[in-house]
């Protein structure tokens, strides 16, 4: 994805109609504030409790950002915030590089489905859930 993808993509979370998304959940967003006046928003982050688990998607990082770290302060500024233990979310099976960083946090796959991302195309995709972190 290139960065102007990235941009147009992020473009949406200033959509009035988020919360209709998950009106009782949370949408985080990484500035990097090193680019004078105008910080450049270069990750981003939803999530929602639903009974005694958090579901997490959205999660995104610009990719002349990723590897600084900035995915994993938004998964734990989720953490601060919710009050489950556990968290689950679904990813695209060919997304290896998603897959590999949700691991290193502790998520596990937990069974395979059929999602269809808007393209209308059903594409393999993966359960992981996290029995995350003591409260």
């Amino acid at each position: 994805m290139s960065a102007q993808q990235f941009e147009n993509l992020l473009a949406t979370l200033d959509a009035p109609d988020l919360g209709l998304l998950a009106p009782d959940g949370m949408a985080l967003a990484a500035l990097d504030h090193n680019r004078g006046q105008n910080p450049r928003m270069v990750g981003t982050v939803m999530a929602a409790e639903r009974g005694d688990t958090a579901y997490l998607w959205g999660m995104y990082v610009a990719p002349d950002a990723i590897r600084r770290g900035i995915g994993t302060q938004l998964f734990n500024a989720v953490l601060t915030r919710i009050s489950t233990s556990d968290i689950s979310l679904v990813v695209l099976e060919s997304s290896y590089a998603a897959r590999a960083f949700y691991a290193s946090l502790g998520f596990r796959a937990n069974g395979s489905l059929s999602m269809d991302f808007g393209s209308g195309q059903e594409l393999p995709a993966i359960k992981m859930t996290c029995p995350c972190y003591e409260r």
